[in-house]
């Protein structure tokens, strides 16, 4: 009888980031940018953000939304 060889079950991969502009993910979570921008300043826990270029700053929605999801805006 032969066996059957599976393939090895792998982790679900990750969602694509989706890049937002402070005032973009600021309108999409429901805060002020100027909010927005204080919790980037004083939260540690906040997600990460990218300076692209010198007048360019993006943000993850999908760490955004985690974020929020576990109490971090509250």
């Amino acid at each position: 009888m032969a066996m059957k060889l599976h393939a090895p079950a792998s982790a679900p991969t990750p969602p694509r980031p989706q890049w937002a502009r402070p005032k973009e993910a600021a309108q999409h979570s429901g805060i002020s940018v100027s909010t927005f921008w204080r919790y980037a300043k004083e939260r540690a826990d906040f997600p990460p953000l990218r300076r692209v270029g010198s007048r360019c700053t993006l943000i993850d929605l999908n760490q955004l939304d985690a974020w929020i999801s576990k109490g971090g805006a509250a």
